[in-house]
């Protein structure tokens, strides 16, 4: 995993979707998480749903962490807890937060192949909703998007925790 973090650390620097061989991405999530938020945790069911759903629909998933005092020990520790395998950046200078304007983690930003956001906000809205998806937003923006369907919810707004910036 510490190999795939230099990697991606050159490719999201440019801030292009992320690149591997084969065929080209249709899309790339960024999921901004916190290693040490609740709120992280609270959607691991529908985060580990779309790892298994997304890749097989061509759509890349990259996990990206903001907060200021994330390491590469804290995320390897927290993916090991909740069974996450997901390429991953520390975002140390903040440069992919500015870029999409992120501000809390879970935040997630759904890029189509030609560098477009198409989605941004929550992955669902389980946290208003006592644990019960209401809307599966995420998802649902996937779908359309592999579908080449306008992606019918291009924005929703969630819970979360704040993004504590490195100055």
């Amino acid at each position: 995993m510490k190999c795939l973090l230099a990697i991606l650390t050159a490719g999201l620097l440019g801030l292009a979707p992320a690149k591997s061989a084969g065929a080209a991405p249709k899309g790339t999530v960024y999921f901004f998480l916190g290693s040490l938020c609740p709120c992280t945790d609270a959607h691991k069911h529908s985060i580990m749903e779309l790892m298994s759903l997304a890749p097989k629909k061509g759509v890349k998933l990259v996990a990206v962490f903001p907060n200021k005092g994330e390491a590469v020990e804290l995320v390897e520790h927290f993916f090991k807890g909740i069974a996450f395998k997901l390429p991953y950046i520390i975002d140390s200078t903040n440069r992919l937060v500015k870029k999409f304007d992120a501000r809390k983690t879970p935040e997630v930003f759904l890029v189509d192949a030609k560098g477009k956001v198409v989605y941004s906000g929550p992955i669902d809205d389980s946290v208003e909703n006592l644990g019960q998806i209401k809307n599966a937003y995420l998802k649902r923006a996937v779908l359309d998007l592999v579908a080449d369907r306008p992606v019918a919810v291009r924005r929703a707004e969630g819970s979360g925790c704040w993004i504590v910036r490195n100055r």
